[in-house]
């Protein structure tokens, strides 16, 4: 899953002129339209990407994103062998690792932007779904140590 769309300019001028952008367009509509939009869902690692890019410089420092992607990616990597995460789905898997990686790794207050992103995202932080991912990715996390 790419979190960025490449433009069809790049491609055209990768074809030297072969192909023009149009071209390049109607080429990827043809191949989504046979596939029948059958393309591959957006991963718990993409969907924690763009959850946490939401965050303002001002809550949350580059460094402290990246220690919070870090570890919200190693629980994410720890579910995925384990078969009981199917059962959710991949944005409440994102969502639920982020939030325990900043309730880990921060220590000021983030939680009305998670509660903001997760009315945006669609995702019941009350829910029994999410508070069963949440417990089940710290009890594969604690396991490991």
């Amino acid at each position: 899953h790419e979190v960025e769309a490449i433009d069809p300019t790049f491609i055209s001028n990768l074809s030297n002129g072969d192909y023009t952008e149009e071209q390049v367009v109607d080429m990827e509509q043809k191949i989504v339209i046979s596939l029948r939009w059958r393309l591959n869902p957006p991963t718990p690692s993409a969907f924690t990407q763009v959850f946490l890019s939401v965050f303002p410089d001002t809550t949350m420092s580059r460094d402290e994103k990246s220690a919070v992607m870090k570890l919200a990616r190693n629980q994410i990597e720890l579910s995925i062998e384990k078969y009981h995460f199917l059962s959710y789905n991949a944005s409440c898997i994102a969502f639920a690792s982020l939030t325990n990686a900043i309730q880990k790794t921060r220590k000021g207050n983030c939680r009305h932007i998670l509660k903001t992103l997760s009315k945006i995202a669609d995702i019941d932080l009350n829910s029994q779904a999410f508070i069963e991912c949440r417990e089940n990715l710290r009890t594969v996390m604690n396991m490991t140590r």
